[in-house]
Formats: C-alpha cells, structure tokens, sequence
C-alpha cells in the first residue's frame, strides 16, 4: 500500500462510513486492484494530497498531487460494476472556424497505439458482465471520456482511459464512420423547432466574431480531417495537459478506488487543478442589453407549417442551485398557464415548452425561455400570452395547490438517488461548474420544499421589469 494511501485510511475510518457501512481496507498487493497489467514501467504516481467527505451525499472527493481531481460515490445499483466519468476542461471552448465540429468528431473516433479505443465493448456478453466499455463525447468547454467496468477490473479500465491519454490517436476509417453519422444527425437535428430556435437566439444574442456558437454545418463536418481530430485530442492530453476531473461511482469501497485512480491517473503529467474559473475568460461571454426582438423566417419549418414564438430572460448566477429549481418549478406553472390561457382563446397550440439551466459552460449564460409553435396568424397573441404570464409569475406567487400539482410531476422525472450513470457525470463536472456534491443531493429535497414565494422571488430576479428577448418565426413561403 502506497504511504500517501496508508495515511488516508487512517483519517478517514470514521469519516466515509457514509453509506452506513465500515469501508472496506485496501486490497492487498494480490488483489485485482493492486497492480495494472503487464507493460512498461509507468513513472512514480501522485498520491492523494486533500480529501474531503460530503456527508448529505455520500460522495468523497480528492485532489492528487498531480492536479488530478476525483470523487467517488459506493452505489451498488448496478452489483459488481463501476461507472467513471472523466471530464478535460476545454472542447469547442477553443474551436474556431477553421475547426468547428472538431471536439466530437474527435472524440468519438478517439484511439491509440494500442487500440484501446474510446467507443468499445468487449465482445462475449451483455451489458453488465465482464467487459470493459468505453466512450468520449465532445461538449461546449469539455472533452468527456466514460467507462464501464466490472469492479475487479478497475485498475485495468482506468489504465485505458490513461492510454487514450498519454497515446490518443483518430483512426481513418473510425472517423469516416462517426463523420458520416453526425452529418445524419445534424440533419436530422437542425429541423427540430427548439434546434431552429436556438439557432436564432444565438444569431441575436451572440458575437457573431465568435464561431464556437455558431450551430455545426454540413460543410463544417465536410472539411474535417482526421489529422485535425487527432491534433486536438493531442492539444488536450500532451501538449498542454488540460484540467482534469474523474468520478469513480458504482460498488466498489473508496479506498480500492483511490488506490486504483492514484495508480493509474496519477502517473499522469501535472497540471492545473480544474475550477469555475477554468478557462473563464472564454467561458463568460458579454450579455447584450435585453429587451430585443426578433421577427424572421424559416424553410426548416416544414409539417404542419406553423410558427414558432418564444420569450426570454437572463437567469443570471444565484446562490447554489436551489434558485435554478425554484425557477423550473416556475417553468412548469408557466406552461400550464400559457397553454390554458391560448386554449381559452381558442388559439391552436401546441403544448407550451418552458426551460432553464444553471449557469455551466457558459457562466451567466443561462436563460429562462419559454416557446409554443402556433398558426402563423396567432402568433401575435401567442407572444402576448408568453409575456404577460411571465410577468405575472414575477409578480406574484403561484397558489399552493397550483404549485403542488405541478411538483408531483417534476419530482416523477428526477433521477433515482441510485442512478450511477447521472451521479457519474454530474460529480466528474461538479468541480468545473462550481457545485457542492451535497447540493447536487438535495435536488428531491428541494423540489419537495421549494415553496410559491421562492419561485416568486427567482423568477422576480429574472424578469428584471421585463427585459426580454422575443422571438417570432414564421415558416418561409414555398
């Protein structure tokens, strides 16, 4: 046992009980988890240098001497397996146009030397045997890489996850093969009404110098290459070793996954310890005064031909993430009340569509928006009905019962307290966007306790004295 991993144990024999169980002690040097298999010697490992336990959540998180940062959940929802998520800060932050696309193309074509690769199953069962899977996606300021695998095989999936790394390469045909597939889904995508809105409150709202925010091409896909692919995975993971996160969740005791992440990903080069001030420069970006309007048309717009109308408002950063609940509550109200009202006015609409997330890629960023796609000859009173209902959720709170029935549904769709894939993600990027593990576990509390003057008071803050942005879109004339 590593003498980093000996005195950790000794601090926290009380402390990560957590899950009402003694944890169990490191596996001896026999064990699955002691060695990784057979190679060339790797350079000494980074031991875990701080540790805290998260006492409402169950979730203990470390830092490794190498700026490597790690939380571990034990779950054994899925019995014998484990479920690691790791998050490198940066992915279309830095695209430009010359690249635009590049972070998913290349991470989902993702190899190395070896031919470990970051899309794989090992064939000879079924989900939730015995084999190694792995997966990388590109997202709006990350590289994600996910793993699945059994237990006793962590050191051994973790030491993939380290080749794709220190070795990461973008086979040809793998990317031809992702290449054509995103162009099927960008195609399939761009046509969808909230697709077609958001292409539109990008073109209003975002610098147009800035090309990270113009939505994927065709074209843009077209021009990749996979020496491009393999370029930026490189950028990440050699050249300038980008701020980590990984999230170990599943049946597994903490100290056999501290042993194995500190064996494995702490051989890796060091580096800046991930933060929300990671690359915040190019994260927050300058919000245009609101209000704004914008009336336009579309060709996408095809089916039953009808129009698109929505309406806006800065969410804005509050304390912690009980606010971003208290305005999707709101959001639920919002809908129920749009779409009575445009019903009694004998408008026909489509079922009224209200959303907000908290602040993350983009800090500040985040909207609270709300749409409906009606006739093009209601759309003038759509947008009325939108920004009158929305001001008046700001200006008085919603009764208890009309809060209550909205709650029931909202508490029916959040994740199960022992969802290993949603613990996974959201601890590996917990550290990047600011979140406390133990907020993370009180999303059931809060949205059981949230009461009418709190989403008052958020949607309040929100409104602002109605600065909005709205939004008409009709569909273009064949």
């Amino acid at each position: 046992m590593s003498r980093t991993l000996l005195a950790v144990w000794w601090a926290l024999l009380g402390a990560c009980a957590l899950a009402g169980a003694s944890p169990a002690p490191p596996s001896p040097a026999g064990s699955a988890h002691a060695a990784p298999p057979a190679g060339p010697p790797a350079p000494a490992p980074a031991g875990v240098t701080e540790l805290v336990a998260h006492r409402a959540s169950g979730v203990v998180t470390a830092w490794l001497g190498n700026g490597v940062h790690v939380a571990h959940k034990r779950s054994t929802a899925e019995p014998g397996r484990v479920r690691v998520v790791l998050t490198l800060a940066g992915g279309e932050l830095f695209e430009t146009e010359a690249n635009l696309g590049v972070s998913h193309l290349a991470a989902t074509a993702w190899i190395t030397r070896g031919g470990t690769t970051a899309a794989s199953a090992e064939p000879g069962g079924p989900a939730g045997s015995g084999e190694i899977e792995t997966h990388g996606s590109g997202g709006p300021d990350a590289l994600v890489l996910k793993v699945s695998a059994p237990a006793d095989r962590l050191v051994e999936a973790l030491t993939r996850a380290r080749e794709l790394l220190q070795e990461p390469r973008v086979e040809p045909a793998a990317f031809e093969r992702h290449r054509a597939r995103a162009i099927r889904e960008q195609a399939r995508l761009q046509a969808e009404p909230r697709a077609v809105l958001a292409a539109e409150v990008v073109r209003v709202l975002y610098p147009p110098d800035q090309a990270r925010f113009r939505f994927v091409t065709r074209a843009d896909l077209e021009r990749l290459t996979p020496a491009q692919a393999e370029s930026w995975l490189r950028r990440h993971t050699v050249e300038e070793p980008a701020p980590l996160a990984v999230a170990v969740i599943g049946d597994i005791a903490l100290a056999d996954a501290l042993l194995a992440v500190e064996r494995t990903l702490g051989t890796l080069p060091a580096r800046a310890r991930i933060a929300p001030t990671t690359h915040r420069a190019l994260r927050e970006v300058p919000q245009p005064d609101l209000p704004r309007s914008s009336r336009t048309t579309s060709t996408l717009l095809t089916g039953d031909n009808r129009a698109i109308v929505a309406a806006g408002c800065y969410a804005g950063e509050g304390p912690g993430l009980r606010r971003t609940r208290a305005l999707a509550l709101g959001c639920r109200v919002l809908e129920r009340r749009v779409w009575s009202r445009l019903e009694g006015a004998g408008c026909d609409a489509a079922p009224v569509k209200a959303w907000t997330l908290p602040p993350g890629a983009q800090p500040g960023r985040s909207m609270v928006t709300a749409m409906v796609l009606v006739p093009p000859e209601q759309a003038a009173r759509a947008a009325q009905a939108l920004a009158e209902e929305m001001g008046r959720l700001a200006g008085e709170p919603p009764a208890d019962a009309e809060l209550d029935g909205v709650r029931k549904g909202v508490l029916e769709k959040l994740p199960r307290e022992d969802d290993v894939g949603y613990w996974a993600m959201v601890l590996s990027a917990a550290p990047y966007r600011g979140h406390a593990p133990d907020d993370l576990a009180r999303v059931r509390e809060d949205f059981e306790t949230i009461g009418p003057h709190e989403v008052r008071e958020a949607w309040a803050a929100a409104w602002r004295g109605g600065a909005l942005l709205d939004v008409i879109i009709l569909p273009a004339l064949p």
